[in-house]
Formats: C-alpha cells, structure tokens, sequence
C-alpha cells in the first residue's frame, strides 16, 4: 500500500502546497477555428445559395463596420459636445449612441447566422469603414452634427445598395434586416439632427402665404432694393388695410354706445315715474300708520279716565283695530319704501331723497 505522504506529494509535488493542475494554464496558443474569408458549410439548412451567403456576409461586414465607426463617433461627441446646447445634444447622442448599439449586435448575429465571421476589431473595423476618421481634437458642435449626418448618408446609401443585392439573390431576411433595423434607424437619426441645422430664414414658404420680398421659383432673382421697395409697398398696404378695419371697428363700437346711452335714457325716464309713483304711496301710508297709532293711543288714555262712563268691550275693540291699521300701513309703507329705493330713477330725485 502506498504511503500518504507520499500520495499526498504526487498530488501536490511544490513546496508551497500548490496544486499544480489547479493552475492556470499561461500563453497558449493554436491555431483559428475558422478564417476571416471561410463560410460554415450550412447553406442548404438556410436554404440559401453558397453565393448568397457569401454575398451577404461581405456586405454585412462592411456594414457593421461602419455601424461600430459611427457608434464609437456618437460616443466621442457625447463626451465632447460644448455649448448652450450641451445637455440636449449629450442626452441625444447618448441614445443614439445606444441604437446604433443595439443595430451593432443585429448586425453580427445576422454574419454569424449566415456562416461567416464578424469583424470586431478597432483596428480591422478603421481598416475596413468608408466613413472619414475625425480627428483627436475637440469640434463646435455644427461640426460634430455635420459628421454625423455625413456618415449617416453613407451608411443608408450603402443600405439601400446591399438590400437590393440581398433581395436579388433570395435573401429576403438579410433584405428585411437592412431595410426594417438599419435604414430606418439610420434615416430616424439623420432627421434628427438635421432638424438642429436647419434654418428657419431660408425655409420654403407656399406661394399663397409667400413673405414679403422672397422669390418664388421659377422668377429671376432681383436686386436687393427692388426687393426692398417691394417689402415697404406690402407693409404700407397692410398698415392701410389694418388702419380701415381698426376705424370701421371703432364707428361699430360707438353706433353701439349711443344706442345704449338712449336706450338706458328711455329706461330711467319709465323708472322715475315709477319711482315718483312708490315715493307718494309710501308717504301715504307712513303718515296713516302714524295718525292710526295717535288715535288708539288716545284713545286708551281716554278710556282710562272715563272707564264708568263709556262700554270697555267698545273702547278696546276700537284700539286694537287703529293698532292693527297703524301696523299694516307702517308694513305697507316700508314695502313701498324699498320699491321706491330698487326702482331705476335719475340721480337728481334719489339724491334729493336721501338729503331729505
């Protein structure tokens, strides 16, 4: 039977008590499992031809290439962008930066699927992108935008020329692939930032609301006075024809007033008779409510001085109804009172009403 020690030292032979297959295994080397230009021999499963394949990963890789250039160029404004705009266009390139990422692995996939192998490589992908180098420096920001917009151009023509090619050699879903991914994508973004370019002095206006001085097509370009002269001719219309619609307006405006001002006339001469008519009523019976109220009252005074000589059931019957008279026409002289306050009269009769 073997020892331990001497098992133990087989299985851990170095000193310090490492194991020497639980090491890694250091500058290895072999050879590529498949080269850059082969193809993997599974074009009758995709039902494909050999030279659609072919065909297809080429221009794919060119594609993708040129996808990671401009994604990387994305990333190089997004740290380098200045500015007023500077959180707008950070944002913004930021998510186009991680578009044109995901379109990176859409891309790839799509090489590895049909067979070939993607370039991947910063130095292969420089090699092999048609879209211009920037430089180290930092660019303004019309710059930056105006590069983009450069090498979006380059990649949707390349799209378009590679979707057809596609489509003739029946690969329809490399075709679907570039249209629907990379085209609209790309085409999405170009509009963007063209749209942070475009000035808005020189944008096509329709001929019917055509701006004083501009040029319709077609006419020969005239010189800037006669230019000019046109402007001031179209201003000094347009005042004039604002001038007529601003007086026309204002005689509306006062026809109507002095309609009101004689309806409201008319309005106040009806209240004042009215008014006359409750001031006169409310007088009337203020003073029958005062010369009722006088009569009972002397009338108890009366009676107490004379209660042997005079029936008492008469004597109280006769108070209580001057009471009662007195007290409705108070009532009815307040009512009137407050019609008379509530009716629309001139100002001369209410002022001399409250004086007195």
């Amino acid at each position: 039977m073997q020892p331990k020690s001497q098992a133990r030292d087989e299985i851990n032979p170095s000193a310090n008590g490492v194991a020497s297959g639980a090491a890694p295994r250091l500058h290895e080397h072999a050879s590529e499992t498949q080269n850059y230009e082969q193809l993997v021999k599974w074009s009758v499963a995709l039902a494909l031809t050999e030279e659609a394949c072919t065909s297809s990963v080429g221009f794919l890789n060119q594609m993708l290439a040129d996808t990671l250039t401009l994604r990387d160029l994305y990333k190089k404004h997004h740290w380098q962008v200045l500015g007023p705009t500077f959180t707008l266009l950070y944002l913004l390139y930021e998510k186009h930066y991680a578009e044109q990422e995901a379109l990176v692995d859409v891309i790839a996939e799509r090489i590895q699927l049909l067979g070939g192998v993607t370039v991947a490589m910063g130095a292969d992908v420089a090699e092999k992108t048609i879209i211009p180098q920037p430089p180290r420096e930092r660019e303004e920001v019309p710059a930056q935008l105006s590069r983009l917009l450069k090498a979006h151009e380059l990649i949707i023509l390349a799209t378009r020329r590679f979707a057809a090619k596609a489509n003739d050699l029946g690969d329809v879903d490399t075709h679907d692939m570039l249209v629907g991914n990379v085209q609209r994508i790309n085409e999405l973004q170009a509009w963007f930032l063209s749209e942070r370019l475009r000035r808005h002095d020189v944008a096509a206006v329709p001929s019917s609301t055509q701006r004083p001085g501009s040029v319709r097509r077609g006419e020969p370009q005239a010189t800037d006075q006669s230019a000019k002269s046109r402007s001031e001719e179209q201003f000094n219309a347009l005042n004039n024809i604002a001038g007529d619609s601003i007086k026309s307006k204002g005689s509306q405006i006062a026809t109507a007033e002095r309609g009101m001002e004689r309806d409201s006339e008319a309005g106040d001469r009806r209240g004042s008779r009215f008014s006359s008519l409750f001031k006169r009523l409310s007088e009337v019976f203020f003073w029958g409510a005062v010369l009722s109220l006088a009569i009972a009252a002397t009338l108890c005074l009366f009676s107490v001085r004379t209660v042997n000589r005079i029936d008492e059931d008469v004597v109280l019957y006769t108070v209580l109804v001057l009471s009662l008279a007195g007290i409705a026409m108070a009532a009815l002289s307040a009512i009137l009172g407050s019609l008379w306050r509530g009716a629309p009269a001139s100002p001369s009769m209410k002022s001399a009403y409250w004086t007195t």
